[in-house]
């Protein structure tokens, strides 16, 4: 019982690195990022880290199979710096702590160096790390054989060392085929959701294009619409006529630019006082406020917000939603728009607050989704290209609204804040 609970502390210090470097890829591989190799490689150094450290020791021939195996896995994955510094570590632990022959550990395993980049580049040998994975526990067995009758119970009866070569040939044999059938499982799982992942993209693209293509198809079909009714000779039906198909054809020339702009955007970061920027932003939509009657209350603090952001993106975002604010007016209800700032430790808050018709919650769940509108000239993607430029810059974009009483829209930004400095 005692050896049983030994081996399977064992095997959780084998494999709990070798889990930590699977969850790394899943996480990788999830988040489109650059798989670093390296990983694989110090996974196996602290598997052997922690048996030789504080695996059970107390039976030499099951250690001896056991330590090996994160070798083995350094040869299947190709990883030879691994090979050589594992190869090192394991005759260096069994001379100095088993007092082995250092000759012959050398040469074991140097044969399975040679043994394995043989087969490698013999190109017409299939399935070429099969065999050398049989070729590796056949050359093990008959180390630890030779150990059982020349070295660790040389003195024993016949029956018994073949009892004992027999069970510890059958156990590394079997946990050698489980660990590495366990590790290409799970690879075939990441993999498989990786494949899917990448599926859902290409889904999400040809749904992309089929709105996009739907969205531009309207306009123009207004257009060929007007065209095919406007008599050359009423000049009041071409005055009538020509505005509404230059707006559609503008309107389907935004539909594009914004739609091939989206997802590319580049943040060009300076520094600027946040407060003059939307001092700026407001100034530019006066007319617009003037216009349709709006009150508008801002809120500023008293100390001046230094921010490093991309002063033109951050204004065609508080453009986008200001105009928002504006559309979701009640024709028969005064709008008045309210903007706070508050500024954290950490970050800065920016609040848009109207008392507009709000949104329900089936258009709050698909608000950011991309053309999706709720306007009759809208091209839906407003929202999503302010929500791509505030997660550019590390922040979030979030809405909480009231059907019939209004909507807050909050901006967070990452803070980066000093006082200007006075002049002497």
């Amino acid at each position: 019982m005692h050896l049983f609970n030994g081996l399977v502390e064992n095997m959780i210090y084998l494999l709990f690195p070798i889990l930590i470097y699977l969850l790394y890829v899943a996480y990788i591989r999830n988040c489109d990022k650059i798989e670093k190799n390296i990983f694989l490689e110090l996974s196996l150094y602290s598997s052997l880290f922690l048996l030789i450290r504080f695996g059970y020791k107390d039976n030499y021939l099951y250690n001896m199979a056991l330590f090996n195996i994160p070798l083995l896995i350094a040869y299947i994955k190709q990883k030879r710096v691994a090979t050589i510094l594992l190869s090192c570590l394991l005759i260096y632990y069994y001379y100095v702590y088993y007092d082995i022959y250092l000759y012959i550990l050398i040469i074991e395993y140097s044969l399975y160096y040679l043994l394995y980049f043989y087969l490698s580049y013999k190109s017409h040998i299939k399935h070429y790390k099969n065999l050398f994975i049989n070729l590796f526990i056949g050359i093990k067995s008959f180390v630890l054989t030779t150990a059982i009758f020349i070295i660790i119970n040389s003195h024993g009866g016949v029956i018994s060392n073949i009892l004992t070569m027999i069970f510890i040939m059958i156990f590394f044999t079997v946990f050698s085929y489980l660990i590495l059938f366990f590790l290409h499982r799970c690879e075939e799982v990441i993999d498989f959701n990786s494949i899917i992942v990448q599926l859902n993209k290409e889904r999400d693209l040809h749904q992309s294009m089929f709105k996009i293509t739907h969205e531009v198809k309207n306009p123009l079909a207004v257009c060929k619409g007007y065209l095919q009714m406007i008599d050359y000779d009423d000049k009041e039906k071409l005055k009538k006529y020509i505005p509404i198909i230059s707006d559609e054809i503008d309107r389907s020339i935004n539909i594009l630019s914004d739609f091939s702009a989206f997802g590319k955007i580049k943040i060009v970061r300076e520094e600027c006082d946040l407060e003059f920027l939307i001092e700026e932003t407001c100034q530019s939509l006066y007319y617009l406020f003037s216009e349709n009657k709006i009150e508008t209350e801002f809120n500023f603090l008293d100390e001046e917000i230094y921010m490093n952001i991309d002063y033109n993106r951050i204004k065609q975002v508080l453009v986008n939603l200001f105009k928002n604010c504006v559309e979701a007016k009640f024709p028969d209800r005064a709008l008045k728009i309210i903007l706070n700032i508050k500024k954290y430790k950490k970050f800065v808050k920016i609040i848009i607050s109207d008392n507009g018709c709000g949104m329900t919650d089936y258009t709050l769940g698909r608000v950011f989704e991309l053309f999706y509108t709720t306007k009759d000239n809208g091209t839906g993607l407003g929202v999503a290209f302010s929500k791509d430029v505030i997660e550019k810059h590390g922040g979030t974009l979030n809405y909480r609204t009231k059907l019939n009483k209004g909507t807050d829209t909050i901006i967070t930004l990452p803070f980066h804040y000093k006082e200007k400095e006075k002049s002497l």
